[in-house]
């Protein structure tokens, strides 16, 4: 049965294996490239020690790159296409009613729930934590430069995007368990993953742990690579910022990991107390 659940998620499999292959091949030879000017221009140095030099030096970085680091910004939607492929079999299955042949197969309800379930759970997962492997390690260069708290740099690093995946597929699962219906169950699941994920972004996680507050002219390293959230200026003129370091970036990833992994949970419980009992 398990061997099965993967056979029937072999074209899927297939297909993700493909897109990350094909990023593969685009970000590992830029990301050595990236590395190697990275230390030809110095730019360490220039982190501990701003100037106008290390300013131009870190313009021209960026420079070199912008194509492949503008691309960056639509990996964000990765873990819904990773996520609905894995989990698409199976609502189709539900929608043509051919788990009944398995259940006169003498394979119980419980064990074929548990395994497809399960099978989604792994699949997405996997597909998910490579990517996140592979856009962490080649972004580690940015993440000198400019930290990784910022939305467009969190969403696409860390075990956050792995769980992402895993909460894709559970919303397909879910409403394709109810609806039993493929394709308004992708449309009705990236919807509400989108609405969900922007809700968080930016009502939850910058409360996560209290701003710090800062005078911009005596904090001008740490801001580099700081999550700022607003700037006021005074009256005499200084600039108050309200940030998150970027040494909170793995509590925070933790945090809505967290958050994700428990919905995620109830939407797969959820799927499988449907299944074992109203589907029939």
């Amino acid at each position: 049965m398990i061997w099965l659940s993967w056979r029937q998620l072999r074209t899927e499999i297939l297909i993700v294996l493909v897109v990350l292959l094909g990023m593969a091949a685009l970000f590992i030879p830029t990301g050595l490239r990236m590395r190697d000017d990275y230390r030809e221009r110095q730019l360490d140095a220039c982190l501990t020690a701003p100037s106008a030099q290390c300013d131009l030096a870190i313009d021209q970085f960026e420079e070199t790159f912008a194509t492949v680091i503008g691309l960056t910004d639509w990996f964000a939607v990765l873990p819904i296409l990773f996520g609905t492929l894995i989990a698409a079999p199976f609502v189709l299955e539900l929608e043509r009613r051919s788990y009944r042949l398995a259940w006169t197969q003498s394979i119980t309800r419980q064990r074929w729930t548990v395994i497809k379930l399960g099978t989604i759970v792994v699949g997405a997962l996997v597909s998910s934590a490579l990517l996140a492997l592979l856009l962490s390690w080649w972004r580690t260069p940015l993440a000198s430069i400019h930290g990784r708290l910022e939305p467009g740099a969190f969403q696409i690093e860390g075990i956050a995007l792995a769980i992402y995946g895993l909460f894709s597929a559970a919303l397909v699962v879910a409403f394709g368990t109810v609806l039993r219906r493929t394709v308004p169950t992708i449309v009705i699941a990236a919807v509400v993953f989108i609405a969900i994920r922007v809700v968080i972004e930016t009502w939850l996680r910058p409360y996560y742990q209290a701003a710090k507050t800062g005078d911009e002219s005596t904090l001008s390293t740490i801001l580099q690579t700081a999550w700022l959230l607003q700037q006021q200026t005074n009256i005499d003129g200084t600039v108050i910022i309200d940030y998150h370091p970027d040494d909170r970036f793995w509590r925070f990833q933790l945090i809505e990991s967290a958050i994700f992994l428990a919905i995620s949970t109830v939407l797969i419980t959820f799927s499988a107390f449907w299944i074992l009992r109203q589907v029939d």
